[in-house]
């Protein structure tokens, strides 16, 4: 790292915090209530997109398609990341946001396998995949933006905001599935009311214009630039130098992103198909539970900024490996009424892994790198882990019968996780007075 870069510059304030953390939330959450839409629907496009009579097997394809999304959240990850590093974070920002509007739209206007046959599938999962690429540049985008306009004190806090508004607009997708599957006739609903919500992803476009034209750049980015810091190829960068800090930020990710989509999507289907619940009971349940993080990532994140971050991690990670077994049990027996208490426990515990996330991942990676490092480890490790979750999950639970393989599952994922924040040191560099000064 060339240190000569880091001399002091004068302070370059003049933001309102309270607009960008609104501007960096919206985006986002909007990002993220796109994204829902096909969780929420998995089991309906499995039945309207696959050819085939079994439902396990069109819920297994489904999954499949959900998983493959996810494939391309590294390599947007690199587009959006390499653009924010070098020409701003809110052309990165507004730019992924544009990306995932028009495929969310064109899912509600796709013809299903009765009328195109094959190409129904076809084309559903090439609009996943363009819904991946721009999903690798959303959460950790507005994660970048918000934190670094941050006092160093408050990084913990202000990262959370990125949390809650990925729940917000993961809550408003199931409320809006909830909604339409509840009051529109089932038959009404079936034939063109699930395609409603996916259409009002054109209307995200304009939340794209706003952020280009209307929102304060990175005081973090601005002060890169002015120094002469900026590096031509950043992704280069970041696999020559950091490439332990990536693997270190991928097996981080792990907990939260398994937990999130074991809870979001597998615990939702199980439910339906093993224990019969409705769709509009275990929908309900998914969205009390999405609120429940929602406000708890706020706690978790003003938390580690008290506590520090590495022991915060570490508490929470062995309370999923204590709760996850009496949740597994629960889930076996519980009726609604039990069943809605452990997952707001487990949504609990997971939005205490949650919330001081962005800000740990941000703390890994210096300035001139962090957009594209923070946003390729953290999707490729949502890739890896998250994506495939409700998939490895349910392989799993045919595999066995056993609904506890998901306790060994997040047991085994939480010890990783553990070991991996053992090996976590904050790079952040603060220019102040002349010297080099490093937050560790």
């Amino acid at each position: 790292m060339n240190k000569s870069c880091y001399h002091p510059l004068p302070e370059k304030r003049g933001f309102n915090m309270r607009k960008v953390i609104f501007t960096g939330s919206i985006a986002n959450s909007l990002e993220w209530y796109d994204f829902a839409l096909y969780a929420n629907f998995a089991g309906l496009i499995g039945q309207k997109f696959f050819p085939t009579f079994d439902s396990n097997v069109a819920m297994i394809a489904a999954f499949g398609v959900f998983a493959v999304g996810f494939l391309m959240r590294p390599i947007g990850a690199v587009i959006f990341g390499t653009i924010g590093d070098r020409f701003g974070r809110k052309l990165a920002l507004s730019l992924s946001i544009l990306s995932m509007s028009i495929p969310t739209a064109l899912v509600g206007l796709l013809p299903t396998y009765e009328i195109i046959g094959v190409w129904a599938p076809i084309l559903l999962t090439l609009m996943r995949l363009l819904q991946g690429l721009s999903m690798g540049g959303a959460l950790m985008g507005s994660a970048s933006y918000i934190i670094e306009h941050a006092h160093p004190k408050n990084r913990g806090v202000a990262g959370s905001a990125s949390m809650f508004s990925l729940c917000l607009g993961f809550t408003f997708g199931s409320v809006v599935a909830w909604a339409l599957s509840t009051y529109m006739t089932h038959d009404n609903f079936m034939s063109y009311g699930w395609r409603l919500p996916f259409l009002f992803g054109i209307v995200i476009m304009a939340v794209s214009y706003y952020i280009k034209h209307h929102s304060t750049e990175s005081p973090e980015f601005e002060e890169e630039k002015t120094s002469g810091c900026l590096i031509k190829h950043p992704f280069k960068e970041l696999m020559k130098s950091y490439k332990q800090v990536i693997f270190t930020s991928i097996s981080i990710n792990s907990l939260g992103s398994v937990g999130f989509y074991a809870l979001a999507v597998f615990v939702s289907e199980y439910l339906q198909s093993e224990r019969k619940f409705s769709f509009a009971e275990a929908n309900s349940m998914g969205s009390w539970s999405m609120m429940v993080i929602m406000f708890t990532v706020v706690f978790a994140g003003a938390m580690s900024d008290y506590i520090g971050r590495k022991r915060w991690f570490i508490l929470t990670a062995l309370a999923t490996i204590i709760f996850i077994w009496p949740f597994c049990s629960m889930l076996i027996t519980g009726g609604y009424l039990e069943v809605c208490i452990a997952q707001l426990i487990f949504a609990f515990i997971i939005g205490c892994y949650l919330g001081p996330e962005p800000a740990l991942q941000m703390e890994m990676y210096p300035t001139n790198v962090r957009n594209t490092g923070v946003a390729f480890s953290y999707n490729l490790g949502c890739s890896i882990f998250g994506g495939t979750t409700p998939l490895v999950c349910k392989l799993l639970f045919d595999s066995f019968q056993n609904i506890y393989v998901l306790a060994y599952y997040v047991s085994g994922i939480a010890v990783l996780s553990i070991v991996a924040v053992s090996f976590y040191k904050n790079r952040w560099v603060v220019r102040s007075n002349a010297k080099l000064h490093s937050l560790s």
